[in-house]
C-alpha cells in the first residue's frame, strides 16, 4: 500500500465531510527544537505537504546541506549548524472543537532509528497548555514501541504533569490511533483495540483540541554524521475522525 492511500479505502462522501479537519497549518514561529532535550532540528512549512489524494500529509525531515554550510561558514559551531539545518516537518488541523467524544487518525512513521515524532491533541489557545496534551502516539530511536500520554497543569502551581504509557508496536506500519474522552476518564486505541483506560480528574472533555503531529531528529543522527551525508525521512498521518466530523 502506498503512503498517500487510505489504509481500507475512504468513499468520496465520507471525504467531503471530513475534509474540515484537512485544513492546516505547519509551525514556523516555532524556530529550533530542543536539543537539550535530546530533539535536533528546525520546523520549517516547507517540509509538509498535502498528497494529491487530498487527505494524506507527508511530514519530510531532512539535511540540508546549503544551510549547514552557510551556518559554519559564518563561524557557528558544529552542533549550531547542524542543528539548524535538520529541517523537520509538523502539522495542525484548524478544527477545533471542545475534546469530549472521539478521535482518530492514520499514522506510519519511518523506520530510522534517528527520528523522533509525535501525533497529539492540543489546546486551541497555547496558554492552557499542559492543559489538553494527549498524545496519541511518541515514539523517539526504537519504533517499535510507542508512549500514549495525557499532560495537566498542577492544581498548586499549573506546574506540567504527564503520566506515561508505553505500549509494544511496530509504529513503521500503518495503524489506527484513537482517543476516547469522557468528562472523567480517557481512554487509548490502536486500530480499534482500546489499549489504556484513565481514570481521571484532568480529562480536557470542555477544552477546545485541535490535532497537531511534530518530527524531529534523535541525536543519534550524530552518531552517523559524515561530511558528504545526505539524509531524509518521511513520516505520513491521515486526520479521519474528530468530535462533530464522522
Amino acid at each position: 500500500m502506498g503512503p498517500h492511500v487510505l489504509p481500507g479505502g475512504s468513499p468520496m462522501k465520507d471525504y467531503l465531510k471530513k475534509k474540515p479537519l484537512y485544513d492546516y497549518r505547519s509551525y514556523g514561529g516555532w524556530g529550533l527544537q530542543r536539543p537539550e532535550h535530546g530533539t535536533l532540528g528546525r520546523f520549517d512549512p516547507a517540509m509538509t505537504k498535502l498528497l494529491p489524494d487530498g487527505r494524506t500529509f507527508e511530514l519530510k525531515m531532512q539535511f540540508d546541506r546549503p544551510a549547514y554550510l552557510m551556518y559554519i561558514e559564518s563561524g557557528a559551531t558544529h552542533e549550531k549548524a547542524l542543528n539548524n539545518a535538520l529541517r523537520c516537518g509538523s502539522w495542525a488541523s484548524l478544527y477545533n472543537v471542545k475534546g469530549e467524544g472521539y478521535w482518530s487518525m492514520w499514522v506510519k512513521n519511518p523506520p530510522s532509528w534517528t527520528t523522533e515524532m509525535v501525533a497529539m491533541l492540543w489546546p486551541e489557545e497555547d496558554s492552557r497548555w499542559p492543559e489538553g496534551e494527549i498524545n496519541f502516539m511518541e515514539t523517539q530511536s526504537d519504533k517499535t514501541k510507542t508512549q500514549l500520554n495525557l499532560h495537566w497543569p498542577s492544581p498548586k502551581d499549573r506546574s506540567p504533569q504527564h503520566w506515561p504509557v508505553t505500549i509494544d508496536l511496530d509504529t513503521r506500519q500503518w495503524h489506527k490511533y484513537g482517543v476516547r474522552i469522557y468528562p472523567d476518564c480517557v481512554r487509548w486505541f490502536v486500530d480499534g483495540k482500546m489499549v489504556r483506560h484513565l481514570d481521571t480528574e484532568f480529562s480536557p472533555y470542555n477544552t477546545k483540541l485541535h490535532f497537531a503531529v511534530q518530527c524531529g531528529v534523535n541525536q543519534n543522527f550524530g552518531v552517523m554524521w559524515h561530511k558528504d551525508i545526505a539524509w531524509e525521512e518521511n513520516m505520513y498521518i491521515i486526520p479521519e475522525r474528530a468530535p462533530g466530523i464522522l
